[in-house]
């Protein structure tokens, strides 16, 4: 079984130069989300420079070790292919770069490692044209005397590509041109990524769309002035059933936060006091009936000030909980600000289910928030939504023997033109 550490599919809708979920690192405003070219769900990532170039990287880099491999997979759909030799999803050793590189000689994917400046392609590739999705695995192995990148695209491996990279150890991925300036669009989606060199290649799937909070759960509540509406002077009890409406964004929220569509801790009087949310399916999404392979959760919080109070958010399996988010003794963020935490596996230990309300079934996740003694300044959580990663449940015969996960909006065209 695969052991991923991050997900993403694009459905979070979050991009920027600070407290974000993916970090533009020019802040140029050549990373956008497109609704309307995707793979699944409801949105991809587009990249769409002219004669520039913009780096996009993963947010908190904490999430990935220090180490000298890393797997992933990411997909693209192009409909203008750069215009330049550049490398287009990787890891960052040291300053070199080791993953997915596109060639515009002879408009085919590659291996490919960048080393001060000059990009070195494997000796195979496979051709892409605009149009059409590509689904591309990689693993890269650093070594300041041989580094490695291997990559398949649509399961079609090409030749390695290997070089002297400055650093033996990578932490953050990255999408984008790697500093070199193109003109392109290009569409990022269903990115998963590993550190096991065994996950390799990590082969197709999808992120559709998101799950949020759909329902109350079990609120442990002490009394008034515990948890509000918002800034308004609404109580949350144990009787309230319309919590989860506070915190359902999709996409989440931008960084600026709502007067009264969050929940906002204001003096509990028990450090085990929270408001439980149950997740379910967005607008378009349906319950699963098969088990995904990867949970990705992300949260929005912010506070009322910058002093240093309490808050937890928590994942409930079943009973068992585990903290998505510790912010005891924080400093507070005024701004909106994005926590993620991913799952390979379910708190309680075993292997993602579905169906039955027992250990490890998604279809039962909870979200508890809260657990404070100190909520001075009031700290609030925005939103939260899980982004969750599922095996392809299309027959290859579809698509003429070309795998892909759900059917998404570009599929559909291809088939359709079949």
């Amino acid at each position: 079984m695969a052991t991923p550490i991050a997900a993403c599919g694009g459905e979070c809708g979050r991009l920027g130069v600070s407290n974000e979920h993916w970090l533009d690192q020019d802040g140029t405003g050549k990373w956008t989300f497109s609704t309307t070219i995707k793979r699944n769900g409801n949105r991809s990532m587009r990249y769409n420079p002219t004669a520039s170039s913009a780096i996009l990287s993963w947010s908190p880099t904490s999430r990935f070790t220090s180490s000298a491999t890393k797997v992933w997979r990411d997909c693209f759909y192009f409909t203008t292919l750069p215009d330049a030799d550049c490398i287009l999803s990787w890891f960052d050793y040291g300053g070199s770069a080791a993953g997915i590189g596109f060639k515009v000689s002879d408009s085919k994917l590659y291996s490919a490692v960048e080393i001060a400046g000059v990009i070195t392609f494997g000796s195979t590739g496979v051709a892409v044209t605009t149009g059409q999705d590509y689904r591309c695995d990689a693993k890269t192995v650093g070594s300041v005397v041989t580094g490695t990148a291997d990559i398949r695209v649509n399961d079609t491996a090409c030749g390695q590509a290997t070089g002297a990279f400055a650093s033996a150890n990578a932490q953050e991925p990255r999408r984008g041109s790697n500093g070199v300036n193109i003109t392109a669009d290009v569409y990022f989606e269903d990115f998963l990524a590993s550190e096991t060199a065994a996950d390799y290649p990590l082969g197709d799937g999808y992120i559709d769309f998101p799950f949020v909070p759909t329902a109350d759960g079990v609120h442990n509540v002490a009394g008034a002035a515990d948890f509000r509406r918002g800034g308004t002077t609404t109580d949350i009890i144990n009787t309230t059933t319309t919590a989860w409406q506070l915190v359902d964004e999709v996409p989440l929220d931008n960084v600026t936060p709502d007067t009264d569509d969050h929940i906002r801790i204001v003096a509990p009087p028990n450090v085990t006091d929270y408001v439980e949310l149950v997740f379910g399916p967005s607008a378009g999404g349906s319950v699963p009936t098969v088990a995904p392979r990867f949970v990705e959760v992300i949260a929005e919080v912010f506070a009322a000030g910058t002093g240093l109070s309490d808050e937890i958010i928590k994942l409930n399996d079943n009973g068992t909980v585990d903290n998505v988010y510790d912010g005891t003794q924080i400093a507070g963020v005024v701004n909106g600000t994005y926590k993620s935490k991913g799952y390979a596996l379910a708190p309680t230990g075993g292997a993602w289910v579905v169906g039955g309300l027992g250990n490890g079934d998604f279809n039962n996740l909870r979200c508890r928030y809260g657990y404070a003694t100190d909520a001075n300044p009031d700290k609030s959580l925005m939103c939260i939504m899980i982004e969750a990663e599922f095996a392809p449940n299309l027959p290859n015969a579809l698509y003429g023997g070309r795998p892909y996960g759900k059917i998404g909006q570009s599929q559909m065209q291809q088939l359709l033109a079949t």
